[in-house]
């Protein structure tokens, strides 16, 4: 592993982890909360937040990262091996759910939403499966 390598993967891993941080927060805390305010009212202040542009760099970042550790590592050399396979779904999957996101839907979407978060969670699984096949 070479050390652009390494800076590729703790910055991926860095901007996962404000993503999830970021999706447990608004689950969690900032939606309940609102549901119990009324949040009809304050729908069109929250959708232009900057909250809602500094996770959307942890997203975008999150995905540009994940594509640059892969071509440093070489999976456009063995695309038609497990590794070039499992890569190529995460990254079908991954920016799916980020280009839905990316068009601002909103909460009564109850399908996609839960699409988005089901892919958040495959991906996941993707990625500990391609950081086993990595070395092969």
């Amino acid at each position: 592993m070479n050390t652009l390598s390494i800076v590729l993967q703790t910055l991926h891993l860095l901007c996962a982890t404000l993503w999830i941080g970021s999706l447990i927060y608004t689950e969690w805390v900032l939606w309940p909360q609102m549901r119990e305010l009324g949040y009809g009212s304050l729908r069109p202040k929250i959708r232009s937040m900057k909250m809602r542009r500094k996770m959307g760099i942890a997203i975008v970042g999150t995905l540009l990262t994940g594509y640059l550790r892969g071509w440093v590592d070489g999976v456009f050399d063995r695309l038609f091996s497990p590794y070039g396979v499992l890569f190529l779904l995460s990254a079908i999957i991954v920016t799916a759910s980020v280009v839905w996101w990316l068009h601002f839907p909103t909460r009564d979407r109850k399908v996609g939403w839960f699409l988005y978060y089901a892919s958040f969670v495959l991906v996941f699984a993707l990625m500990i499966a391609l950081r086993f096949l990595a070395g092969r």
